[in-house]
């Protein structure tokens, strides 16, 4: 879960606390509030399934250099880094964790590093 998708979750959590303890017309206006932030929680849920290029199982011997160049045709820093990022919870920051068998999220590139 991203730190977004975090804060949205327990900004949730506390509009449902609010909403026991507070008034009716408070109540009214929390609960439109929670409405919003599950809206808001949806749509960057939604962004980050459009943005994934593909998921990717790696083979043994694969590193994310041979992952970028499979899919961005391009295996330099900026372009495996760029999988690392979208992977750093599973590969824990570290290039060095990427192990056989585990499932690599593909993101599209951004703008910068198309060609």
């Amino acid at each position: 879960m991203s730190f977004e998708e975090c804060l949205l979750q327990i900004l949730i959590e506390v509009a449902i606390i609010q909403v026991s303890i507070l008034g009716a017309d408070e109540q009214k206006r929390l609960e439109q509030r929670k409405e919003m932030l599950e809206e808001a929680k949806e749509k960057l849920e939604a962004q980050a399934k459009s943005k994934l290029l593909a998921q990717h199982t790696v083979q043994s011997g694969e590193t994310l250099s041979h992952i970028a160049l499979k899919y961005y045709n391009h295996a330099t820093p900026p372009y495996w880094k760029l999988l690392l990022e979208a992977n750093k919870e599973a590969l824990k920051g570290s290039e060095l964790n990427v192990r056989s068998g585990m499932v690599i999220d593909v993101p599209e590139l951004p703008e910068d590093l198309k060609d």
